[in-house]
C-alpha cells in the first residue's frame, strides 16, 4: 500500500511539473483568475455550475469564495446552480 501511495504522489508531481512548463496552461489561469477578480471587483457575481462530482467541485469552489478561507474578509457573491438530470430506462 505504501508502494502504491508513494507512486499516485510522484505521478501528481510529475503532471505538476508539466503544468508549471506549460506556459499557454498558465495564461489561460491567469486570464481566468483575472476575469474573477475583475467580476468581483465590480460587484459581479461568480456562477458555478456542475452535475455530479463537477458539482462537488463547484461546490468547494464557491464555499471558498463565499467563506472566509485564509483570511477574515467579507464573503464573496456566489451563485451555484445544480442540474439533476435523470434518465429512466424501461
Amino acid at each position: 500500500m505504501i508502494d502504491l501511495i508513494r507512486s499516485k504522489l510522484e505521478e501528481a508531481t510529475q503532471l505538476l511539473e508539466k503544468v508549471k512548463q506549460d506556459d499557454q496552461l498558465i495564461t489561460q489561469i491567469e486570464l481566468a483568475a483575472t476575469t474573477l477578480a475583475e467580476t468581483i471587483r465590480h460587484g459581479g457575481k461568480i456562477i458555478g455550475c456542475g452535475n455530479g462530482g463537477s458539482h462537488c467541485d463547484a461546490m468547494h469552489f464557491a464555499e471558498e469564495l463565499s467563506g472566509r478561507y485564509r483570511n477574515n474578509r467579507i464573503a464573496l457573491h456566489v451563485l451555484l446552480l445544480f442540474l439533476i438530470l435523470v434518465i429512466s430506462l424501461a
